[in-house]
């Protein structure tokens, strides 16, 4: 026999609720994974077992599932890391060896964060919130000389490092006149927010041009580790950099390794603009992260970028073009901020695109690309004084009411001379996209100074 393919965890199962204390979402307690794998092809085949425990490759229990392909492993301790894997076996009880393993950590909280814009000079700061956007936890960049002249802090999460937690990786905004700072720099935070480790773009011509980085996290090889995808900025004065390059990492033994280069393929966009807008998520189903990459603004030409936005297989060719369906928009901005997240809780992400100023405060979602990738809703900022002031929308994604399906937590972008606008607030919406609740970054100088946010969820 040979072993079950693609294993994977598709969902946290929650086995019960609390009473709702107040108004908030209430923490919910997850004692069960479900698990999901390709079928076994032999005419003689007679079902599956699986096998799981808390250390890797020692497996304590072992449970025939008979011929599904699909099974939910209960009554199981939270907040602990678990390891699974799959045996076939045939009408004569022949069985195979293991599959390959995954793992998951049981009943974690996912935690809204996030990242402050531009604040010098006292830059650098994100903040993570409980599950009642009460605040948790203050974090900030470690680079002194970049928070004293920018300190603007773009979040990403993944679990880098295999432990079933999430790192927080924090890309860092452009210095007018002094390009070595952030010179294509990232952050890598632990899970317990302590400095994991730096990043650097491999280009030095584009780190002293520009070096700004937009950081996305995701499990493109299929490995159970996130890799960290970085796009790039645009250079006004030279359109060879970024060329619309972005580059992946992996984090390995402490260190950020380089692994691939990324193109966008449209040759007349990488010479007009370029910039790449990163995020990564399981769009076709297939148990691996896609890429999808949003656009940068070109000024004076409504044509690049134009609404689109393009997605990448896991093996980095080009998967599918996708396009906002506004044409207005498209031809009076046009860029596009992509997020990825199950929304509609079938096991493969939907894209999420928020749009740029002039954006009326909408963002567009669109069906998985195994389903077409086509449009599925309109959703929108409550909140018309900032609508009609900037509109920006800066989405993220992430269970964060624990019910087994993601949310979207929208991110501000910034009113010049109103600080009412957007005052620090995000918003979260459900999973139907109807408002459910809105947070705040707890800092009021920031907030009536600046106020913009860049959010990620947390795990």
């Amino acid at each position: 026999m040979s072993f079950p393919r693609k294993i994977q965890i598709i969902t946290f199962v929650l086995s019960a609720s609390f009473l709702l204390l107040a108004l908030f979402p209430p923490r919910l307690a997850a004692s069960a994974l479900s698990l999901t794998w390709d079928p076994n092809t032999e005419g003689d085949l007679a079902g599956y077992k699986v096998y799981y425990g808390v250390q890797s490759r020692d497996y304590d229990f072992v449970i025939d599932v008979g011929d599904v392909t699909q099974y939910t492993v209960m009554g199981l301790e939270p907040e602990t890391q678990y390891y699974f894997a799959l045996t076939a076996y045939d009408t004569s009880w022949n069985e195979s060896d293991l599959s390959a393993e995954v793992s998951a950590v049981t009943g974690l909280t996912h935690l809204v964060i996030a990242g402050a814009g531009s604040y010098p000079p006292d830059g650098g700061w994100i903040e993570a919130f409980a599950e009642d956007y009460s605040h948790e936890h203050w974090s900030r960049v470690r680079w002194g000389a970049y928070n004293s002249v920018n300190g603007e802090a773009r979040v990403a999460t993944g679990d880098i490092d295999g432990d079933g937690r999430d790192e927080i990786v924090l890309g860092l905004g452009p210095v007018a006149g002094d390009p070595s700072i952030p010179g294509g720099r990232f952050e890598v935070l632990d899970d317990d927010y302590t400095h994991l480790a730096w990043g650097q773009i491999n280009w030095p011509p584009y780190n002293s041009a520009n070096g700004e980085t937009w950081p996305a996290c995701g499990d493109v090889d299929g490995d159970g580790r996130d890799e960290i995808v970085v796009g790039l900025g645009p250079v006004s004065d030279d359109p060879s950099y970024p060329g619309g390059w972005l580059e992946v990492f992996t984090y390995d033994s402490g260190s950020v390794v380089h692994s691939a280069w990324v193109r966008v393929n449209w040759r007349e966009y990488n010479t007009q603009n370029g910039e790449t807008r990163p995020a990564c998520g399981d769009v076709d189903g297939d148990g691996r992260d896609e890429i999808v990459l949003g656009l940068g603004p070109v000024s004076g030409d409504p044509n690049y970028p134009g609404g689109w936005f393009e997605v990448l297989d896991n093996d980095y060719s080009h998967l599918v073009w996708g396009r906002v369906k506004w044409s207005p928009y498209n031809s009076a901005n046009g860029e596009t901020r992509p997020a990825c997240g199950d929304v509609d809780g079938d096991g493969r992400d939907e894209i999420v695109i928020g749009l740029g100023q002039g954006g009326d405060g909408w963002l567009e979602v669109f069906d998985d690309v195994s389903s077409g990738h086509a449009h599925l809703a309109w959703p929108r900022v409550q909140w018309g004084p900032y609508n009609s002031a900037n509109g920006e929308t800066r989405p993220a994604c992430g269970d964060v009411d624990g019910d087994g399906r993601d949310e979207i937590v929208i991110g501000l972008g910034p009113v010049s001379g109103d600080p009412n606008y957007p005052g620090g607030w995000f918003e979260v919406l459900d999973n139907d996209y109807s408002h459910l609740d809105w947070g705040r970054v707890k800092w009021s100088p920031y907030n009536s100074t600046n106020g913009e946010s860049w959010p990620a969820v947390k795990k």
